[in-house]
Parts: structure tokens; sequence; C-alpha cells
């Protein structure tokens, strides 16, 4: 682990500390612990406890976190912290700009618990409502919301859905059918997902789409720093790997053992395949599985 890395941990231990409005004495002492270590260029793993607590702003309690750090992966107050937040507030977090402050205001008056949400927020023009919140800050953050989830490589279905067009346009052919989660609408995303019978044929003026990469029966190509990933298969399997590639593993292996005999190139005209989903339904809360 190194330096920066257990530098982040007291930063995000102090922000969520201060998101939670805990003790000012012990938030200033790891924020002091990050501003002396983020900068420090010995290794901490190869320094004792009494070597460490000598670092500008770190001290004896702050040492043994390190240790805990360094032996553990986490210090064990940042866990247990950790566990009194939702994930997707902690998240928030680390968007830049958006203090602890702030995410509090956004969970605590708007209860938005995710950056997603709170994109959407933005969008429906939401956040105004929350105090220190206007129309230019909420521009700005929404910027600053699409530039982390694409850093994170993650993007939002409602900005892949516009960006296929020019996906499409750039190809011969694109007979393509939707898969895999953005096949499922899922509202973010780490890349587009298609299938088709057809081998992908890009034109020759085209300057969007990055030149392929192809293993097996799997092309993927690139546009505007989104992935695609486009699979090539026979027509008669056509419907078969358009489900195995359209629902998530859970409930492929739930349905697994039921769908072995299904006319699969007939799927559309086959009726004992609604029949069986109808009896999953009855017997498990099995619809979140799908998704």
């Amino acid at each position: 682990m190194t330096n920066k890395e257990i530098a982040k941990q007291f930063d995000l231990l102090a922000s969520i500390m201060e998101l939670l409005e805990e003790n000012a004495f012990k938030i200033r002492t790891y924020q002091n612990a990050y501003l002396g270590l983020r900068k420090w260029d010995i290794p901490l793993k190869n320094m004792s406890i009494e070597e460490m607590s000598a670092i500008p702003g770190v001290g004896k309690s702050s040492a043994e976190k390190i240790q805990e750090a360094l032996q553990n992966g986490e210090i064990l107050a940042l866990s247990a912290y950790k566990e009194k937040v939702p994930s997707g507030v902690v998240e928030m977090l680390k968007i830049n700009g958006l203090g602890s402050k702030k995410v509090r205001l956004i969970w605590k008056d708007l209860g938005i618990e995710s950056v997603v949400e709170l994109l959407y927020a933005c969008n429906e023009n939401r956040l105004i409502e929350v105090k220190g919140f206007g129309i230019k800050t909420q521009k700005e953050l929404t910027q600053k919301i699409n530039f982390y989830l694409q850093s994170q490589g993650q993007f939002l279905f409602a900005n892949l859905d516009k960006l296929e067009s020019i996906v499409f346009n750039a190809f011969e052919n694109p007979f393509w059918t939707r898969v895999g989660p953005y096949g499922r609408q899922l509202p973010v995303l780490t890349q587009m997902e298609y299938l088709t019978s057809e081998i992908p044929v890009l034109k020759r003026d085209q300057t969007e789409i990055t030149p392929a990469k192809v293993d097996g029966n799997t092309w993927s190509f690139e546009c505007q720093g989104t992935p695609i990933i486009i699979y090539v298969v026979d027509g008669d399997d056509f419907e078969k790997v358009k489900w195995e590639k359209s629902a998530s593993e859970e409930f492929l292996s739930f349905t697994q053992k039921d769908l072995t005999n299904i006319a699969w190139a007939d799927i559309m005209y086959d009726k004992s395949i609604f029949e069986i989903l109808k009896n999953l339904m009855c017997l498990s809360n099995v619809g979140n599985l799908i998704y």
C-alpha cells in the first residue's frame, strides 16, 4: 500500500466524520494526517510507529492507524464509519468540489443516496431546492458528475442512447440488437453491447469509431471513449445467445434447468417459456434477478 493510498484513507475518514457531524477535534486530527502524508516520500511500510509519529501532522494515534492500514488494508475506524453511511453517499464525497457539508444537505434534505440519483436530480432541477445551490452551481455539478462517471469508466444510459445514432452511422450494416446491461437499459453502464449475425463493417470515410479488435466472435470498438462490444453469432443461435447475453447471471442460473428444452429458433412462438417464467415468478421474487 502506497503513502498516497493511506493518506486518502485519512481524508475519507475525516470527510465521513464531518458528514456525520462527529467530534471536530478528531476530524482535524485526521485532516492533518492527510496533509502530512500526501507528500511524504519515505515508504511508510518501512517505518516504525515512533518514526511515523514524528511526521509533521501525524501523532501517535494516527501512526497506529497507519499501521492498521498496512496490516489490514484499511483503517479500522474508516471501515466502521463506512457502515454508518450508504455507499453511494460515500462515493459522492469523491466528486471534485462537493464537500461533506454539501453532501450532507443533499443526502438529508433530498434523500439522495447515489451519484446517479444526484445527476438525475440536477437534470430535473431539484438541486436548487437545497439551500446553497443555485442554477449555476447545479450546472457545474452536472458537468463534474459526468466527468467523474467517465473517469470511473461509467456512462449514463441516456447518454449512450443518444450516442447510438453516431455509432450506427459509422457502419455499413448496423443490423444489431442491444444485449447485456445496455439492452436491459440499466441507468449506469460500462459499455454498449450488441448482437448480430453479420460481421460489422465500418464505413471507409467514418472518423468516430476506432479500428476493430477481434477476439473470436467478439468485435470491440470505441466511440468517444465509450467501449462498444459486438457479438457475432450464427442466425440459428441468435435468440439463444440473445437470451444468454441479456439476462443477468443470477436469472440465468435460476432458470437454466427449466429452459433446457426451449426451441430457441421459434422462441417468439413458443408459449412454454412464458409458462415457465410465470411459474418462476409465482415461486420466487425473481423479478429483480432479471435486472
